[in-house]
């Protein structure tokens, strides 16, 4: 290896260093067209013999090979396995069920297509503490992020808001909810 970088590597490096990464994530071949192409390139072609389509992994190789630590053992975790709270908690809510598939890593949708629109309205939302939030990045919003209730709840949030405050009128009603929660069609 060479200790200086070459002129090309040091302008990417500075590039790369340049941008603000806050996050790195896998994409898999099934969000990932180009890689899921090129594994499925020779899937449908002739098989002849010797071309190395019969060749595979021998299934037990890190036992013969006394491997003390099974790295690449994938068992699935409890978390897989049960359903995460925001999932149930968002079970018959349209708007926000493929959001919050979309934040938990999970498939949300069928095709590419519908990917794609979980990703792009996802973009400002975030878990934390096993809630859903919006991030209000207009200037106009005085909070900078606001707790995500499903549609259902939402009438109830504001009868007992009413019924707490009291009334002085639906734009104040509105103005204390909204600095709070949010839901679609409020």
């Amino acid at each position: 290896m060479q200790e200086r970088p070459t002129a090309t590597h040091a302008r990417w490096a500075e590039s790369i260093l340049a941008h603000n990464i806050v996050d790195v994530q896998h994409r898999p071949g099934i969000e990932n067209p180009a890689a899921d192409a090129i594994s499925q390139m020779w899937q449908n072609r002739l098989h002849f013999l010797g071309d190395g389509s019969d060749w595979s992994v021998v299934p037990d190789w890190e036992a013969r090979d006394k491997s003390a630590h099974p790295i690449f053992l994938v068992t699935p975790s409890e978390d897989e396995i049960s359903p995460h709270p925001l999932e149930i908690r968002f079970t018959n809510d349209s708007f926000f069920m493929p959001i919050v598939l979309y934040l938990l890593g999970k498939p949300a949708g069928a095709s590419v297509r519908e990917r794609k629109r979980s990703k792009h309205r996802a973009e400002s939302f975030f878990i934390q503490d096993d809630k859903l939030f919006k991030l209000n990045s207009r200037g106009t919003d005085r909070c900078p992020s606001v707790e995500c209730v499903p549609s259902s709840e939402g009438f109830e949030i504001a009868l007992r808001e009413h019924q707490s405050k009291g009334h002085f009128g639906r734009d104040l009603l509105r103005l204390h909810l909204h600095d709070r929660f949010f839901w679609p069609g409020m």
